[in-house]
């Protein structure tokens, strides 16, 4: 069963798990405006075998349909040569954006960005910092002042990258959510 969380006006619901698999069992018959999967929801994502139909990300816009949710899902994705770790956004059955890694501290294999995005939700407003994103303050001093909830998705289930993020976070004035592949902790509003 997913976890439920309220941050600010919203209702999240969250599945470290495969959320196809989640849903088939019932497991989101309540009510919630925010769907949150970490890295374990979907295999890597071939962007080009997307485009020939491939389909997980039209499933999980589906998703975002069936639910009426707005569904944050960290994917690994591959075009080509070129991989991303990377958040996929869905709105009301339509894949709205993929948000890339701007931020690569540990120099793994996976390409950056240069943006960090914010989502309009109707009930918040969700700035996105992914997987490492959250640990560089300059992100939350753009993020934080123009965001309702801010929105990390960390690949893995490193402990310690989590207690950075949430020590960082204790410093803004910004309701924040983390989620890895075995954790979720949140910060309610106000300074810590």
């Amino acid at each position: 069963m997913p976890d439920r969380i309220k941050l600010h006006d919203c209702e999240f619901s969250i599945c470290q798990g495969d959320i196809f698999k989640a849903e088939a069992a019932g497991g989101f018959g309540e009510k919630y405006s925010v769907l949150v999967t970490g890295y374990n929801a979907l295999p890597e994502i071939d962007l080009e075998a997307e485009t020939r139909g491939d389909g997980r990300l039209a499933a999980l816009a589906a998703l975002s349909a069936r639910q009426p949710a707005t569904v944050f899902c960290g994917v690994k994705t591959r075009l080509a040569d070129f991989k991303h770790i990377s958040v996929a956004v869905c709105h009301k059955g339509k894949l709205i954006d993929i948000v890339n890694r701007t931020s690569n501290p540990f120099g793994d294999e996976y390409c950056l960005s240069d943006k960090i995005k914010v989502f309009l939700t109707g009930r918040a407003d969700i700035g996105v910092l992914v997987d490492s994103d959250v640990l560089i303050e300059s992100n939350w001093e753009k993020t934080a002042p123009v965001c309702d909830v801010i929105l990390s998705i960390v690949a893995g289930s490193d402990p310690l990258l989590l207690d950075e993020a949430t020590r960082i976070a204790a410093k803004y004035d910004v309701s924040a959510l983390f989620v890895n592949d075995d954790d979720i902790r949140w910060k309610d509003g106000a300074y810590a």
